[in-house]
């Protein structure tokens, strides 16, 4: 394992975080189960790693974009409600 190619990935996944925004949110929710699919592997390649740097890695990056990972897709899960919400409103949902 080697941690410089990690921290790029991870750099490429708040990249990603960044652009959000600019996405329809049910693209959104799709890439954010990718994304904490794979920092679920890789958290795990840290833990069997056992180095200290492996744990700081994991501590300080991994660890809190999953955090970051899972308000997005509570903000991103409730922006698709309210679309299908004014959707209904606008009589297009029935």
């Amino acid at each position: 394992m080697v941690l410089g190619a990690l921290m790029a990935e991870l750099d490429h996944m708040r990249a990603d975080v960044c652009r959000f925004p600019e996405e329809d949110p049910a693209d959104v929710l799709m890439r954010i189960s990718g994304l904490v699919g794979r920092l679920a592997e890789v958290r795990v390649q840290l833990l069997r790693s056992g180095s200290q740097r492996a744990t700081m890695l994991r501590t300080k990056e991994v660890d809190p974009l999953r955090e970051d990972l899972e308000l997005q897709f509570k903000l991103h899960s409730r922006r698709v409600a309210l679309m299908e919400w004014e959707l209904k409103l606008s009589g297009g949902g029935t």
